[in-house]
């Protein structure tokens, strides 16, 4: 969602053409700084605790659901796409 803000926010809804790889860095990063701290997330990476107890635990401070934070862990490939998803919040569409 944050990614999607940044290209709203810069106006590259209404450009000619795709986006650049640039802008698209760009605003993968600041959806990234957005919910996360990026001092509090680098002390949380350099510490290597990336189990369920501590992700909760660092999830519960930075105030932010925990699947956020495992999300951004498999994206950033400290940990594989199968692990800790059951600490994902899945939504349903009502219908």
């Amino acid at each position: 969602m944050f990614h999607e803000l940044f290209h709203i926010l810069e106006g590259h809804i209404n450009m000619m053409g795709e986006t650049t790889e640039s802008e698209e860095q760009a605003a993968d990063w600041f959806a990234r700084d957005m919910l996360i701290k990026p001092a509090d997330y680098k002390k949380f990476v350099e510490d290597v605790q990336f189990n369920e107890a501590a992700i909760i635990e660092f999830a519960k401070k930075a105030n932010i659901d925990p699947g956020i934070v495992v999300g951004r862990l498999q994206k950033e490939n400290h940990i594989k796409y199968n692990q800790l998803n059951h600490l994902k919040t899945r939504y349903k569409i009502a219908g």
